[in-house]
């Protein structure tokens, strides 16, 4: 599944790339507020445009690296400036409960929806992937340590 919602211009593309079911319901809603936002935030981004799509991630078998990886596949392969993965899995590091996993880097995170709480999960996922996309475009300038976690 694939949405793209164009606010305008040939701006900054974030995609989303979101586990199946809740995630990716989650994912269209951001689709549709998320570029407001940012336009409000940073005069950059005021014509970003989001693309969704859908796809299982697997921590089972799979490191957050690992995951981080294959979103920065998708973003090459899409042409997407910042690309954040959307999971329900629980993100973990040195036993501590992770909200994303961030690679300044490659412009990718990996976000926990479950470390974002249950109440007002539109809002504050919204104020999570907002804030990542902003600090992800702006470090594109500039270089910056790979792996940041936030917890």
């Amino acid at each position: 599944m694939s949405q793209r919602e164009d606010r305008g211009g040939a701006g900054c593309v974030v995609g989303l790339l979101a586990d199946p079911e809740a995630p990716t319901k989650l994912a269209n809603r951001l689709a549709k507020t998320l570029p407001g936002r940012l336009a409000d935030g940073d005069r950059d981004l005021s014509a970003a445009t989001v693309d969704v799509v859908s796809e299982p991630f697997t921590t089972g078998t799979e490191d957050a690296s690992t995951l981080r990886d294959r979103i920065g596949e998708h973003a090459r392969g899409r042409g997407w400036a910042v690309a954040i993965g959307l999971t329900e899995l629980p993100l973990h590091a040195d036993r501590r409960h992770l909200v994303a996993d961030v690679d300044t880097r490659t412009r990718t995170a990996l976000v926990s929806v479950p470390a974002l709480g249950g109440i007002r999960l539109h809002s504050a996922a919204l104020r999570a992937v907002s804030d990542l996309v902003a600090e992800l475009a702006a470090d594109g300038a500039s270089p910056a340590p790979q792996g940041r976690r936030l917890q």
